[in-house]
């Protein structure tokens, strides 16, 4: 099985967001899926990201449920 990975450059543009606010707030939180270092370099696997991204537009979503209910 072959994975993808990428930088947080790449992450950012998944979350319009700026690239330093990923590489030095977003990377460092610890529900955030852990990098693999290649030569000096940090990726993620776009597999791990993606599920992250999907679990924080659930618990967003389920609280925007919850407050109008």
């Amino acid at each position: 099985m072959e994975h993808e990975f990428i930088t947080h450059k790449e992450i950012a543009e998944r979350l319009h967001l700026n690239a330093a606010h990923v590489r030095d707030r977003l990377t460092k939180r610890p529900d955030f899926p852990r990098p693999f270092v290649f030569g000096g370099a940090r990726r993620w696997k776009a597999q791990e990201v993606d599920l992250w991204i999907e679990g924080q537009q659930q618990r967003r979503d389920g609280r925007r449920s919850t407050q109008v209910a």
